[in-house]
């Protein structure tokens, strides 16, 4: 699954926090129930294929904290990927399997936290942070005769962390993840002025 976190630089900056990191501090303080917020800088990639989409806040007030903004682009996160396995599990009707994470993003554990609450499914972070490269890297050696067989690869040590999904809110945070996106992907109608 690939999923976009383009947006979290960008919000670092605009909430004047020195990086990402900082960023996924902030949105750890905040407790699930703020805004939402949609990354469709550039549309939306998978499941929604809306390139007319743009990026928004929605349900903005005045209590609305730093911290609660910052929450709602890790949660946005978190809903991108509920989505796409909403997808596949509708359509390939079957049971989820192990989910390896990788990637940059990947290696928060908070975030990956987030991820495994809302799909209500383990997550499994790989010690090594882009393990498609990793995996890349095993089939040369097998290409070349390091091992000799998939079993033979199988059985090497990885140092890998289980996160299992905690109780919070999904209904809640759906629906405004929900309301966000419906926000994001409606077509303004024109208005004229004379």
């Amino acid at each position: 699954i690939l999923v976009s976190a383009a947006s979290l630089p960008w919000m670092a900056g605009i909430l004047g926090l020195p990086d990402v990191a900082a960023l996924v501090d902030l949105a750890a303080t905040a407790e699930p129930g703020g805004p939402g917020f949609v990354p469709a800088f550039v549309g939306l990639g998978a499941p929604y294929w809306n390139s007319d989409a743009r990026a928004l806040f929605a349900q903005i007030n005045f209590s609305t904290t730093r911290a609660q903004m910052a929450r709602s682009v890790t949660d946005s996160i978190a809903c991108q990927v509920h989505d796409v396995i909403a997808a596949m599990r509708a359509q390939s009707g079957g049971k989820l399997g192990a989910l390896y994470v990788d990637g940059g993003p990947s290696q928060n554990r908070f975030l990956m936290q987030c991820v495994s609450n809302l799909i209500e499914h383990a997550v499994i972070q790989c010690e090594a942070p882009e393990a498609s490269a990793l995996g890349a890297a095993y089939l040369a050696g097998l290409s070349l005769g390091l091992w000799k067989d998939l079993d033979a690869i199988e059985t090497l040590p990885r140092n890998t962390e289980v996160i299992r999904p905690e109780e919070i809110d999904r209904i809640g945070l759906l629906n405004t993840w929900n309301d966000a996106l419906a926000r994001s992907t409606s077509r303004p109608t024109a208005v004229k002025c004379e």
